[in-house]
């Protein structure tokens, strides 16, 4: 199979990386959300009341100053783009603040 014979080669470029971007800003979302609501969950639970406290309380430290850069900058390296949503969630991160960083990282 060529690059011709493929069902998105008549695809207008543009209409292309439209949806490339919501399909990137979803997922974020979607990590988001996640890491939001895993509060309940009691394996979380007992990891971040325990002895990872500390290491939430960095989290939510480093988050609050470098978030945004964070989130704009793990789309681009591959191990960062799976967990740094999830987590900024976790910390109940500014919604709006990562709305704004994930468009503008799903827009790069």
């Amino acid at each position: 199979m060529t690059l011709s014979d493929s069902p998105v080669s008549g695809m207008p470029l543009w209409i292309t990386c439209l949806i490339v971007s919501v399909a990137a800003f979803t997922g974020d979302q979607a990590g988001y959300e996640t890491g939001k609501h895993s509060g309940n969950i009691r394996r979380i639970k007992s990891w971040v009341q325990g002895k990872n406290r500390n290491r939430i309380k960095r989290a939510q430290r480093f988050f609050d100053d470098y978030g945004s850069q964070a989130i704009i900058l793990a789309r681009f390296v591959s191990i960062l783009r799976t967990f740094v949503p999830f987590i900024i969630g976790m910390t109940h991160f500014n919604h709006r603040r990562f709305i704004i960083a994930n468009l503008v990282g799903a827009v790069i």
